[in-house]
């Protein structure tokens, strides 16, 4: 461990970001004593490998005896950090999985009462992470819980959106962006983001105009790209009960079952 710590920390890795009411001479002061002595890691940064993107379904099942409701997470590789069209897919999620009147949230817990809620997400690092939808119903609603959540990307994929569903998300991420900048905390987090990633203040300013330029043809072009090109191409991980007979029908010789 000690090995290891040598090895990949060091001041070369650090980034502090202080935000608020802040003596700067204390500080560099204080941040001088606390980590003057830090040396640089020995070793290089490991590279980044991009997960490719799963082609055909694979299915872990987590056996859970004696609950009453499945949990289940339904994932693929998804885009960075630095994808060019954030604003259009911050647009898009948020009109598939990302409020609670979402095409997502509407099926499962609104229309059919499936669920108490379901979303969707993208971990932009800085290679690709993971495009999720999760939600959880009642054990015996599990397959048509599964088959809904994945119809309705399905349909995401075949239909997009209409014109009055993008104006309301183009407004909807508008007015939530400046609610993530209004404490100190936000803004060193906010800040720390910028750091890491590499990014400038543009990444933050430019923001609102992008979203206000978003257009049909933009969310067409993230429709397809970003989002997973089939249903067919998941991995899915289910927490249930110790009756799986629910998820027999996703169950296909070409597919992979882990049961834990």
């Amino acid at each position: 461990m000690r090995d290891y710590w040598a090895t990949r920390f060091g001041a070369d890795r650090l980034t502090l970001v202080f935000a608020g009411d802040i003596d700067v001479a204390w500080l560099e002061s204080a941040v001088r004593r606390a980590f003057g002595g830090l040396g640089l890691a020995r070793a290089a940064l490991p590279p980044l490998t991009e997960a490719p993107r799963l082609r055909g379904r694979r299915v872990l099942l987590i056996d859970s005896p004696g609950s009453s409701q499945t949990y289940f997470w339904i994932a693929n590789t998804g885009v960075s950090r630095r994808y060019p069209a954030r604003a259009a897919l911050d647009v898009v999620n948020t009109l598939y999985g990302g409020r609670f009147t979402s095409i997502l949230n509407t099926e499962l817990r609104i229309k059919s009462g499936l669920s108490y809620g379901a979303s969707s997400r993208f971990v932009r690092g800085s290679v690709p992470g993971e495009f999720a939808i999760s939600s959880f119903t009642v054990t015996e609603n599990t397959t048509k819980a599964l088959d809904l959540a994945l119809e309705t990307l399905a349909r995401l994929k075949r239909g997009g959106v209409t014109a009055p569903m993008l104006q309301s998300g183009r407004a909807y991420v508008l007015g939530q962006f400046p609610l993530a900048f209004e404490t100190a905390s936000q803004w060193a987090g906010t800040l720390a983001d910028l750091e890491f990633f590499g990014l400038d203040r543009r990444y933050i300013e430019e923001y609102g105009p992008a979203l206000a330029a978003v257009g049909e043809s933009d969310v067409q072009q993230v429709i397809a790209q970003a989002f997973p090109a089939s249903t067919r191409s998941f991995v899915t991980v289910l927490i249930e009960t110790s009756t799986t007979r629910e998820t027999e029908r996703i169950e296909e010789p070409s597919q992979s079952i882990w049961r834990i």
